[in-house]
């Protein structure tokens, strides 16, 4: 009768979960009242432990089966609410340490779906939190969980965490670390010659924040340049985001001057960068107002004698 009634308990659980995950993903206002006036955060991060220690149990696949599927609900519940700015700065100690714990837990089990779930969360909170809040506080202790997981060989776990570091990088001792880490740099740079757009832009954004300090520019490979460039020459105005990153990325590796560049790179680059300026081109609102501006900053650092103006 017990093992009926836990049964039973735990279908409830999953249930239940499960029908919050879909409110709170598809109306923001119906998580904002929950967090206002249910502490639906709180709830979940109950469940969560509960449910964690059951994870390194002895038992039944079905009794596992349960107990992930209760987790990953939970989290992407917590997830869906942290989309909400007045949440996502609102965060506990409590729930961050839960995420990394969690987070470590699935990666190394590779229960990906949970880990993915972790990282949209880490990455909502990053978004909204800035210098002097709890998530910044403590984002030595997030970086190297991040760092630890660009080793798991799974696409959009990857992507997650190089997001969550992009924003995290922006700090000059998360840079620093990543910088320091000759295995995570490696990764962020062999990423740009990737097919996934994602990941190449992503890279690149973790790597215009580190290259904004000149003293780690000698941890970079010395074909980060010519990388930089065949993305450019791949993307173009398909992807005006990308190259417009790329150009960022460019722009902090020349203007800093710490890595050599080559005669052929450079005309490479002239030329490529004036054909994309010309009108004939592209006449894109984007591409004028967002790569326009960098391409012709870049051109005049190229070539002085450019009649374009600086800005």
């Amino acid at each position: 009768f017990r093992v009926r009634i836990k049964q039973w308990y735990q279908r409830r659980v999953r249930g239940c979960a499960f029908v919050l995950g879909n409110i709170t993903g598809q109306h923001s206002h119906a998580a904002l009242h929950l967090h206002e006036n249910g502490s639906i955060v709180e709830s979940m991060l109950s469940l969560c432990k509960v449910y964690k220690g059951k994870l390194g149990e002895k038992t039944t696949k079905e009794k596992q089966s349960v107990t992930k599927d209760v987790l990953c609900k939970a989290v992407r519940v917590i997830t869906n609410v942290l989309q909400n700015e007045k949440v996502a700065i609102s965060v506990t100690p409590q729930l961050i340490k839960m995420f990394v714990s969690l987070g470590q837990i699935a990666a190394q089990a590779k229960i990906h779906e949970i880990a993915i779930n972790v990282l949209s969360g880490l990455n909502n909170m990053s978004y909204y939190n800035k210098e002097g809040s709890l998530f910044v506080k403590h984002r030595g202790i997030l970086a190297d969980f991040l760092m630890k997981l660009l080793a798991v060989d799974n696409t959009p776990i990857t992507i997650e965490t190089l997001g969550v570091l992009g924003n995290l990088t922006q700090y000059r001792d998360v840079a620093e670390k990543v910088a320091e880490d000759k295995h995570v740099l490696k990764i962020a740079a062999t990423l740009l010659d990737s097919d996934n757009s994602d990941l190449v832009y992503k890279s690149c954004g973790i790597l215009v924040n580190i290259t904004k300090f000149n003293e780690f520019h000698d941890k970079l490979p010395s074909k980060i340049i010519k990388q930089c460039i065949d993305v450019l020459c791949d993307v173009g105005m398909l992807d005006c985001e990308l190259s417009t990153v790329t150009l960022y990325l460019l722009w902090n590796i020349l203007y800093l001057k710490e890595i050599k560049t080559e005669e052929e790179e450079r005309s490479k680059l002239l030329s490529l960068l004036t054909d994309y300026t010309d009108h004939s081109y592209c006449s894109n609102e984007n591409w004028l107002s967002q790569f326009h501006p960098v391409a012709k900053r870049l051109i005049t650092l190229l070539d002085p004698n450019s009649e374009l103006l600086p800005l």
